[in-house]
C-alpha cells in the first residue's frame, strides 16, 4: 500500500480532520453484538488476546457501515480519509503495536470476507503516513485547533481568550523553525503560510487582544515585524546573551528580566564558590596549608588589640580648677 502524500493531509487538517472529529465519536459509539462478536474473535486471532485491538476494530466497522447509509457520497472521500488518520493515529498509542494502518485495514477485510463491499469503500483511502508527515498533521491539528478555539472564544466574549491568540504566536513560530533548515518540509511550510495568510487575516480587522502579535512573518523567516505590526504590550521572544538558550516574555524567566535573573546567578556563584571553600578547607589538604596563615593573621589581630587597652586604661578624666588660674577673669554683674 502506497504512502499518503503529505500534501494530501496538510490541506484537509482545518477543513475535514477537525470537521468529523465529533461526527465520528458521535456514530462510532454504542454497541452492536454482531460487531462485538466479530472483533473478539479477529482480535484473538491477530494478537494473544489484547483487547487494545478491540475498540478500533468495533470503530472501523461502524464508521464504514455509517459512511455507506449517508446518501451524499460525494463526500466519501472525507469520512475515508479521517478514518486512515484516525486508524493512524490510534494504533500508534497502542502499546507494543505490530500493525500499520493498511496492514490492520487488510487483515480485518480478509477476515470478514462477506462485506468485501463495506471495505471496498474507503480501500484505496486507507493508506499508510510517514512518521514525519503525520507528526506534520498533529502539529498542524493542534495550532488550527488552538485558533478555532480563540476565534469562536471571542465571537461569544469569553474570558481569557486572548491566551488562545498568544499560543497561537507560539506555536506558529516553534514550527516554522523548521522551514527555514531545510527544503524536507516544504508541502509543510506551504501550509504554514496558509496559516498565516488565515491568521493575519482575522487579526487584521479586529481591534482585539493588546498583547497578542497582530501579524505573522512567514513562516521560517526572522521575526522582523515592526511596531506598527505588533500588538501594544507584545514583547518578542529573547535570548539570553552567551547562553546558548532563550525565553518567551511570558514565561518565569521573562518576568523576572535581565537584571533580577543576573542577581540570581550572582548569588548561585557565590553559594557555589562558599561551598567549595568550606569543603577544600576542612576535608583536604589545602586546609592544612591555609590554617597556619590564618592562624597568624588572628594572633596579630589579637596583639593590637592588647596594645590598645592600656593606654585607655591609662585615661583619667580629670577636672580642671579654673578659679585659680591666672588667666581667669572675673565677671561682675551689674546691678541698679
Amino acid at each position: 500500500m502506497a504512502l499518503a502524500a503529505g500534501e494530501e493531509y496538510y490541506g484537509i487538517v482545518n477543513s475535514v480532520l477537525l470537521k468529523y472529529k465529533d461526527i465520528f465519536e458521535k456514530n462510532t459509539t454504542g454497541t452492536d453484538q454482531d460487531h462485538t462478536d466479530f472483533c473478539t474473535q479477529f482480535i484473538t486471532k491477530i494478537t494473544s488476546g489484547s483487547d487494545n485491538y478491540l475498540d478500533p476494530c468495533l470503530k472501523v466497522l461502524k464508521w464504514l457501515n455509517y459512511s455507506k447509509e449517508e446518501a451524499n457520497m460525494p463526500h466519501k472521500s472525507e469520512h475515508c480519509k479521517y478514518l486512515n488518520y484516525w486508524l493512524r493515529d490510534t494504533l500508534k498509542n497502542i502499546e507494543y503495536n505490530e500493525y500499520k494502518t493498511s496492514e490492520f485495514y487488510k487483515k480485518m477485510e480478509s477476515e470478514k470476507k462477506n462485506y468485501t463491499s463495506l471495505f471496498n469503500i474507503c480501500k484505496e483511502e486507507i493508506q499508510d503516513i510517514d512518521d514525519l508527515i503525520f507528526k506534520n498533521i498533529k502539529s498542524l491539528y493542534q495550532l488550527y485547533t488552538i485558533f478555532n478555539t480563540f476565534k469562536i472564544n471571542h465571537l461569544n466574549s469569553i474570558n481569557n481568550y486572548c491566551i488562545y491568540g498568544k499560543m497561537c504566536v507560539q506555536l506558529y513560530s516553534e514550527y516554522g523553525n523548521s522551514c527555514s533548515v531545510d527544503n524536507i518540509n516544504e508541502a509543510f511550510c506551504k501550509q504554514l503560510l496558509n496559516f498565516k495568510e488565515e491568521y493575519n487575516g482575522f487579526m487584521e480587522p479586529h481591534n482585539i487582544c493588546s498583547e497578542v502579535q497582530k501579524t505573522l512573518p512567514n513562516p521560517g523567516a526572522e521575526n522582523d515585524v515592526s511596531d506598527s505590526e505588533e500588538g501594544e504590550g507584545y514583547e518578542p521572544y529573547q535570548e539570553l546573551p552567551g547562553s546558548g538558550f532563550g525565553f518567551h516574555s511570558g514565561s518565569i524567566l521573562g518576568q523576572m528580566g535581565y537584571i533580577k535573573f543576573n542577581i540570581l546567578i550572582a548569588f548561585v556563584i557565590m553559594l557555589i564558590i562558599s561551598s567549595i571553600s568550606f569543603i577544600l578547607y576542612k576535608f583536604t589538604p589545602f586546609g592544612l596549608l591555609l590554617r597556619p596563615h590564618i592562624q597568624m593573621i588572628r594572633n596579630k589581630m589579637l596583639n593590637a588589640k592588647d596594645e590598645e587597652q592600656p593606654l585607655l586604661g591609662n585615661y583619667e578624666n580629670k577636672s580642671m580648677n579654673f578659679q585659680n588660674n591666672p588667666h581667669n577673669v572675673q565677671y561682675h554683674s551689674l546691678r541698679n
